[in-house]
């Protein structure tokens, strides 16, 4: 049953676009089930987390065994990851000296609640040619769990505590372009800031188990800041800036 349904998520998913997310998969198999959402067991919903990525994530590949660990806990705003992330980005640029290195995710919006992992990016001219990069991103304490067309996803591997993830991707390209866009955007937008930080501390508490499910929780409102962010981007002429400085709040 579940394999029809994935096909059913995956063409729903092409003709409505991205704003079709996990959740609406989740909410699928348990109608066709005759279930509650919430009733989908945790196993079985990282069984559809993993048949997702690759309509997800176009050229998805697992590199490293998946961490399940869950536990989602978003806590108050913390001077200190600021201070965190510059630690980082110096080390990193020592060893990339040719990359642009950034503070994206919650972390890099002054004053909102996150969970306290900080989401470093990475930008580099051919994120194909990992051996340019990876070795230097390894040795800050992470691994290469994931790669796909877009980016590379690195994190610490178990039982080592999720306290950063770095994220390679395109110079130039939509993922480093819309992370820049919803971070810089969020940091001059606060009514959208609050609603945002909102739905973080709703699903944290809903979805405290299943690490997948907080995030596509978030899913349609990115989408739906991200396109306003895109018209705020317009009529103001913001665009990456091309030097790539260090992030600063």
């Amino acid at each position: 049953m579940d394999h029809n349904v994935l096909e059913r998520w995956a063409e729903r998913r092409r003709h409505e676009g991205r704003a079709v997310g996990l959740i609406e998969l989740y909410e699928m198999v348990a109608d066709a089930a005759g279930i509650g959402l919430h009733d989908l067991a945790i196993d079985h919903r990282q069984r559809l987390a993993d048949a997702s990525q690759p309509i997800l994530w176009p050229g998805f590949e697992r590199v490293a065994e998946p961490r399940y660990d869950a536990d989602i806990v978003v806590v108050p705003f913390r001077a200190e990851w600021a201070d965190r992330f510059d630690e980082l980005r110096k080390r990193l640029s020592s060893a990339l000296p040719d990359a642009r290195i950034e503070h994206v995710g919650s972390t890099s919006v002054a004053g909102m609640a996150a969970k306290p992992i900080i989401d470093v990016m990475v930008s580099v001219a051919d994120i194909d040619d990992e051996d340019s990069y990876r070795p230097a991103i390894e040795e800050v304490g992470v691994v290469l769990f994931t790669r796909d067309n877009e980016h590379r996803f690195f994190c610490a591997p178990l039982p080592e505590p999720r306290t950063l993830h770095v994220h390679v991707c395109a110079r130039g390209g939509t993922f480093e372009r819309e992370h820049l866009l919803f971070r810089d955007y969020l940091r001059s937008h606060d009514e959208d800031a609050r609603r945002y930080e909102a739905l973080k501390l709703s699903a944290a508490e809903r979805w405290t188990d299943d690490r997948f499910g907080y995030t596509y929780a978030k899913n349609a409102l990115i989408v739906d800041i991200i396109g306003r962010a895109e018209t705020w981007a317009r009529h103001h002429g913001w665009s990456p800036s091309p030097s790539g400085p260090p992030s600063a709040f």
